[in-house]
């Protein structure tokens, strides 16, 4: 649309300085026949200056319409990229339950809209949790991070949720297509899934889980992913990624083991 708008606009534009000129030296004509048998008359503007103030007058017109009708192209882009996409199902820090249908119903629009590059199929995917935000214990905004194979090509793709069910998604392809704290979608959906069996702390008016980059050791006093539960960490060796949940000066560290 930002291409087809300037060039209808320049060819409107360019027909009505034609049809203008057109209709000025018909008049023109017509005014100087009359002088001529009347032997008087106002003379008019030369037929090129005419033609010069109504080709300025009308494309200056064409490019206050262009520019409206540009805004107004991407403002229906915008309420059509914002409008609901999804359905947030009942869910509040003290019960996450439906987060994985939450995740499900993102995942769908994924798919959807990789049909557009010729497969809905997702292979060998893998994801990591950016960013799960609760306003003072209401959902507030999910974030998280695809890569997999689609096409002959690996596809790195960002996916925000708000609260209102409007999903946004960013996709791009890069030589290895992978984040360095993904793990399979069965793994991503049994953590979505045991964070619902935690009392997380309220510090503040604000919970988020968010991940961090690279990997780690386990240690006391946080949270390890096992099976299908959230256990109490305990120091060993080996290698996780992490996760954290922060609310005000509360800080609770989550291990998954790296795969």
């Amino acid at each position: 649309m930002s291409f087809s708008i300037p060039i209808f606009a320049a060819l409107a534009a360019a027909a009505l300085a034609l049809l203008g000129g057109a209709v000025y030296l018909i008049i023109y004509r017509i005014h100087i026949n009359r002088a001529l048998r009347s032997g008087g008359g106002k003379p008019l503007a030369a037929p090129g200056r005419a033609l010069a103030v109504i080709a300025v007058i009308v494309f200056a017109l064409a490019v206050f319409v262009s520019y409206l009708a540009g805004y107004k192209a991407a403002y229906d882009g915008f309420e059509g990229a914002s409008s609901p996409a999804v359905e947030i199902p009942p869910m509040t820090l003290r019960d996450l339950s439906a987060l994985p249908e939450l995740f499900d119903a993102a995942l769908a629009h994924v798919r959807r809209d990789e049909t557009e590059y010729g497969s809905a199929e997702l292979i060998d995917a893998r994801a990591e949790l950016t960013d799960l935000t609760f306003l003072r214990g209401g959902f507030s905004y999910f974030s998280f991070t695809l890569c997999y194979d689609s096409g002959g090509e690996r596809i790195t793709r960002s996916v925000d949720v708000n609260a209102s069910g409007a999903v946004f998604t960013e996709r791009w392809t890069q030589e290895d297509g992978s984040t360095e704290n993904s793990v399979p979608l069965e793994t991503f959906r049994r953590l979505l899934a045991a964070l619902d069996g935690v009392d997380w702390p309220e510090g503040g008016d604000v919970g988020s889980f968010s991940s961090l980059f690279g990997v780690m050791t386990p240690e006391s006093g946080g949270c390890t992913l096992d099976g299908t539960a959230l256990v109490p960490s305990e120091p060993s060796g080996e290698l996780c990624l992490t996760l954290d949940y922060v609310s005000g000066s509360e800080l609770i560290r989550i291990y998954i083991p790296a795969e």
